[in-house]
């Protein structure tokens, strides 16, 4: 199994490479090219071997990577994991099958997740070109560990939500950050529904359409269609949603920063560069607290600090 990841933040090591465990098996942690240490590498792969099953990979390889996509959300640790799994450096099959008759096996580069047989030579060609800020590879592993116990509860929201949070951390642009941010929250907000009491007055509402003396056949059908589509707006369900999470305290600030957001993607007016600023940093804020509420629901913990 092999996941080949971009981090923000460049881990602070002087070693080429690292041994770490996640889910009790071990596994290591080496710059992409394999001469530079890991202080000085954007590009990071983590190996695992001795699967039983190409299945049992492509498993445990899934839930580290969306492991490491949550919990580095979490710890607001810039890390791109590569979601889509596609091939920044692939070769031909006349290429491979020409190594492959020499003994080595070449895998495409991968940014993600990739898995191939550690039965036979294998060995991976890439061509790069040229954050001081670093981070210790053992917090982002201890945030993943985290996830990973129970990664099986973590819905399919929430692993699109840490790829937007994440996408956030990495830019540096406010616009961007406010973006990525609140499209973070609104995709978890996707699942507030209508409460059953909201849902039966919907429904006396269409009978009393439908028994009014005052409306013409027309006008009923009309009002029928309009009431049967009573939709229950995105930022009602972003406030439900973090009512529903406890922060009725942050509503007034997250509807203030809505505000914002709708002016600059709506071009409803010119925001100041530094009010865009000031909107990036609630932006950070508020979408972090609603995102960690929301991984601490789905995983039944608390989450530290």
């Amino acid at each position: 199994m092999r996941l080949r990841i971009r981090v923000g933040h460049r881990f602070n090591s002087d070693a080429t490479k690292i041994k770490a465990t996640f889910r009790g098996r071990r596994i290591t942690i080496l710059s992409r090219d394999q001469e530079k240490p890991l202080k000085e590498s954007e590009w990071i792969v983590l190996l695992a071997t001795r699967f039983k099953t190409a299945d049992a990979a492509a498993d445990y390889g899934l839930i580290l990577q969306k492991s490491l996509s949550i919990g580095a959300a979490i710890g607001n640790i810039p890390i791109d994991i590569g979601a889509d799994n596609l091939a920044t450096g692939s070769w031909s099959a006349h290429v491979k099958e020409a190594l492959a008759k020499e003994g080595t096996f070449l895998a495409d580069d991968v940014h993600g997740l990739t898995v191939y047989s550690d039965t036979v030579t294998a060995i991976t060609i890439f061509f790069s070109a040229e954050l001081s800020a670093s981070i210790n590879p053992d917090r982002v592993l201890e945030l993943a560990e985290m996830v990973g116990a129970k990664a099986k509860k973590i819905d399919k929201r929430c692993e699109a939500a840490a790829l937007l949070m994440n996408a956030a951390l990495l830019t540096s642009h406010p616009a961007a950050i406010i973006v990525l941010g609140i499209s973070a929250i609104e995709l978890l907000a996707e699942g507030e529904r209508w409460t059953q009491a909201q849902l039966g007055w919907i429904r006396d509402l269409s009978v009393r359409v439908a028994s009014s003396d005052g409306l013409t056949v027309e006008e009923k059908e009309e009002l029928a269609k309009a009431v049967s589509n009573l939709n229950f707006g995105v930022a009602e369900k972003n406030r439900r949603l973090i009512k529903d999470l406890g922060l009725d305290s942050i509503i007034p600030r997250w509807t203030a920063l809505y505000r914002g957001r709708s002016k600059l993607v709506h071009g409803l007016g010119h925001i100041p560069y530094n009010q865009l600023v000031s909107l990036a940093s609630d932006a950070r804020e508020l979408t972090k607290a609603i995102f960690d509420a929301y991984v601490a629901r789905q995983l039944g913990i608390r989450l530290p600090l």
